[in-house]
Parts: C-alpha cells; structure tokens; sequence
C-alpha cells in the first residue's frame, strides 16, 4: 500500500493518484468492506478520504465508481457520466489512466482530470446506446473514444462542483 509520505516522494511536482473509491478508502485510513470495482460502497463514502489525501500529498485524486470525484484537497467536482455496463469490461480502469495522463499533459491537473473523467463517462453513455452486451459495448466505447469532440463534451458533460 502506498503510503501518503511515499506519494509525496513520488509526486514531488504536480500528480494524480486514481483509484477506485475502496482503494482510496483504504489510503486513507478509512476500511471498506467490498472488494474490487463491483463493490456497492458509493463514491461518497471515500470523499473525506480522497480530500485528506489530496491535502497532505499535493497531488489531484480522482476517485471512481457509480459517480466520479476529483479533489485536489480545497475544490471537489463529482462527474455524473458513465453508465453501468462500463463495469462489465476488463480494463476499464487501466484505459481511464491512460486517458488522464494525456488530458493532464500541459494542462492544470485538476480540471484536466475532471474532464479526462467526463469524457469517458460520456463515451460509455453513448456506447450503451448501441450495444446489446459487453461485447458489443466494448467495440462502441473504442469508437465513443475516438469520435467524441471537444462540442460534444461542453454539451455532454455533467459536473458538479461538491
């Protein structure tokens, strides 16, 4: 388990640190009692643990689950995109890191972060709509992906600020 002193260490500048909201939970000291991204905990639950940890290690945490969360320790966004049958595909998570990565390159972590989130949830929306199982969900979220506009995110996006 990375440690709030370890994460410090590692981000020394500007980072961001997405977990699934038991993993974060548990980084912050806080026990949960589900196991892997099925887990019915809400999002809610490791907010005061994803504040605590974004305050005392300087990073952006992103939180995941039925609603998102993204706090850099003083502002919080919860995304609302997403659809169930993202938990139905292997790997989702992996992909939704590689996606942040590249909204946060020379961009503000927090905002890039929250809109790396959208963007995904948004494309799962949209697959949902064409697919008939978790296979042909996959195939339409690879294409939500790769067509998805900066216009159709500003109009699709649902954040809050919490």
């Amino acid at each position: 388990m990375l440690s709030a002193r370890s994460f410090r260490a590692v981000c020394r500048s500007q980072c961001v640190l997405a977990r699934h909201k038991d993993s974060c939970s548990a980084l912050g000291g806080h026990a949960s009692q589900s196991r892997g991204v099925d887990a019915h905990d809400e999002v809610e639950a490791a907010r005061e643990s994803a504040r605590w940890l974004a305050a005392q290690t300087g990073g952006v945490v992103a939180v995941t689950g039925a609603q998102d969360y993204v706090t850099d320790g003083s502002r919080g966004l919860t995304i609302l995109n997403g659809h169930p049958m993202m938990t139905k595909v292997t790997a989702m998570g992996c992909s939704l890191t590689g996606l942040v990565a590249a909204f946060c390159a020379g961009q503000p972590i927090f905002e890039a972060t929250a809109a790396a989130l959208a963007y995904f949830g948004l494309a799962g929306e949209r697959a949902a709509k064409q697919a008939s199982g978790p296979g042909s969900f996959q195939a339409a979220f690879l294409d939500q992906l790769h067509g998805l506009t900066a216009q159709d995110l500003d109009q699709g996006a649902r954040v809050e600020q919490s």
